[in-house]
């Protein structure tokens, strides 16, 4: 019997991210086909342009047309509706048996897929964990603990990260109606995950933090009030 081929789909959504959009591209592009090379695999890149007002789409859309031999996807929409939105919106378009999401952050290295290959399984999430993390100013820090255990003890106490990437089979992704729209999106699925009896496999990763002088749009009051909002949402969810 031959074993089937792997194939990935890796999401991200960006918005406003001119200064930097390209040399994500560059980076993610080259190291996804050397990975794909040596372990074979086969892989899709779905970019999900959350309503820029700069140059970002032009710029994806000229490299997706400069690079025809890699298979990427662009989706773009006029009104900034956050990340949720953005990351349903990426979920949709994947074609391949399992999905995962990266932002222009790079916070999961594409090298580190050796790690993840080994255990993916139609019945399986793979969560990958910090095993360095180091905050820099303390409210960042200060949000990043607070929401990790209010999730921990509402939803998931075993989960050691709801936050840094996760791999999931694209057929459970497809049937599950994702009621969050902000960045729970990850600690819904795995909670839901219980009730379809799927394993969770724990992996830690390295963590790259932003480089060049960026921050992450994600520790803002809209984005952390969206979260709050959800975790009303899904825990009266599921308890009905």
């Amino acid at each position: 019997m031959v074993e089937k081929k792997i194939t990935l789909s890796m999401i991200t959504f960006f918005y406003n991210e001119s200064r930097d959009i390209l040399d994500y591209l560059k980076i993610v592009t080259e190291k996804f086909t050397l990975a794909a090379a040596e372990y074979d695999f086969d892989f899709e890149i779905i970019l999900v342009d959350d309503g820029s007002t700069d140059n970002s789409r032009n710029i994806v859309s000229d490299f997706i047309s400069s690079h025809p031999h890699i298979n990427m996807k662009l989706h773009s929409y006029a009104q900034n509706k956050g990340i949720g939105h953005a990351l349903i919106q990426g979920l949709n378009l994947c074609g391949k048996d399992y999905i995962f999401w990266n932002d222009i952050d790079m916070h999961f290295d594409i090298s580190d897929i050796e790690k993840i290959l080994p255990l993916l399984n139609p019945d399986t999430i793979v969560v990958g964990h910090k095993n360095n993390l180091r905050y820099k100013q303390f409210f960042p820090w200060l949000v990043s603990r607070t929401n990790y255990y209010l999730l921990k003890t509402i939803f998931f106490w075993k989960i050691k990260d709801f936050q840094f990437v996760q791999f999931y089979p694209a057929h459970y992704i497809k049937n599950v109606d994702i009621i969050s729209r902000s960045s729970l999106i990850p600690c819904e699925l795995l909670t839901r995950s219980k009730q379809k009896n799927l394993k969770v496999i724990q992996v830690p990763l390295h963590y790259y933090s932003p480089g060049n002088g960026r921050e992450s749009k994600c520790m803002n009051i809209k984005n952390i009030y969206f979260a709050l909002r959800d975790i009303v949402k899904l825990k009266l969810g599921l308890m009905q």
